[in-house]
């Protein structure tokens, strides 16, 4: 087979499904769809270990985009590896991984990429020595001898002291323990524009400018393209108790861990989607059900579900000190745009908790934030970013 593509072809993988469209109007190509992320998916599981290595080896071309962050995945590294020419997005971090396009694979994108197969295809001499470059550098470079960037970071970050993060100059340089704030990323890999990161800013925008029934339309569209998007679920989370709808937020809140449960059998739950399924609780009013989601997971730290035990602490009358921003045993969250202080955490939460009629709470809240903003939290020092 000529042409072999694995991994589903979804709208907000535009290169992937375009590219791969084009590929089967002109030539035999071989579509291997996604197994999905179930326990026991049953679907496309041939298509693994031996089994996809040799199915590479029996292609020509398979192709490999970037997802939406831009970067090389495993996958650029396997398709030259198995003796198939790596077919690629353009992607900046090719150069640095030794891809070079035409001589060891080919990279680009609509007709002009089309034109470089083409060229390929009708150059059998030429098409043997790309397939052989590719699969001579993926070996020379990046076998798994040749990978030890976790065991360095592993090594950096046993070194870590609160307050202190992790940059790594370049993709394959050293690591380098900075103190939080300081800028250190070599290279950063923006997103690329797609339906579903675009749909994701706008509903972003439509949550902060108070209109929750636009974010959350904005928001199906893009879970339906992709039902486990994290930030996502966090705002639909967010947007329902702020159109006032409590039960609908706590039935979501608890989504993606119980999908990670299924499909990689997570031991618990993201930490800061934890927190907000104590915030959803008390916009129910469910207070002690609240206070018993903290204790589930003794040992998952993060700044926003401190923020939440030190929120329900205070609602059931007791006095603690004031959440710590960050610690070295916390543990990393995929959500994004929360609040970066204290004090305007509370505020959201509060307007939250009137939304859903929950004015007691909300009270006690209002009196927490009066008090949070007296003492100045909003400085540089105390944000939580």
């Amino acid at each position: 087979m000529p042409f072999i593509v694995f991994g589903e072809l979804a709208p907000w993988r535009r290169w992937r499904a375009e590219t791969a469209a084009a590929l089967m109007k002109r030539y035999p190509t071989m579509i291997c769809p996604h197994p999905g992320y179930r326990a026991s998916p049953t679907v496309g599981m041939g298509w693994v270990g031996e089994s996809y290595a040799r199915a590479l080896n029996r292609s020509q071309f398979s192709i490999c985009d970037g997802s939406i962050f831009n970067c090389v995945l495993r996958k650029h590294v396997e398709i030259p590896a198995c003796g198939a020419i790596l077919i690629s997005q353009p992607i900046d971090g090719l150069k640095e991984y030794g891809f070079v396009d035409m001589e060891n694979a080919v990279i680009g994108e609509g007709e002009a990429l089309l034109a470089k197969i083409a060229a390929l295809i009708t150059d059998p001499s030429r098409l043997l020595n790309v397939a052989r470059s590719g699969q001579k550098l993926a070996h020379a470079r990046h076998a798994s001898k040749h990978c030890d960037q976790l065991y360095r970071w592993f090594l950096r970050r046993r070194e870590l002291k609160p307050g202190q993060t992790i940059i790594q100059h370049g993709t394959f340089g050293p690591f380098e323990v900075v103190e939080n704030g300081r800028s250190g990323a070599a290279r950063p890999f923006p997103i690329q524009a797609n339906e579903l990161t675009e749909s994701y800013r706008e509903a972003d925008e439509d949550y902060r400018s108070g209109a929750p029934g636009i974010c959350l339309k904005k928001l199906s569209r893009i879970l339906e393209l992709k039902k486990e998007y994290a930030p996502a679920r966090l705002l639909f989370v967010r947007a329902l108790l702020k159109s006032g709808r409590p039960q609908d937020a706590a039935q979501q809140a608890l989504f993606l861990f119980r999908f990670a449960k299924q499909a990689d059998q997570a031991p618990e739950p993201d930490p800061v989607e934890w927190a907000w399924w104590v915030i959803a609780n008390l916009c129910r009013g469910d207070l002690a059900q609240a206070g018993a989601a903290l204790d589930v997971y003794p040992a998952l730290g993060h700044p926003e579900l401190r923020r939440a035990a030190w929120l329900v602490a205070a609602l059931q009358g007791q006095t603690r000190p004031r959440p710590q921003p960050a610690k070295k045993s916390d543990r990393p969250s995929v959500a994004i745009s929360l609040a970066p202080s204290l004090a305007s955490w509370l505020a959201e939460v509060e307007d939250l908790l009137r939304r859903c009629n929950q004015f007691g709470f909300a009270d006690m809240v209002s009196a927490l934030l009066r008090e949070e903003r007296s003492l100045g939290s909003d400085s540089a020092a105390e944000k939580t970013a």
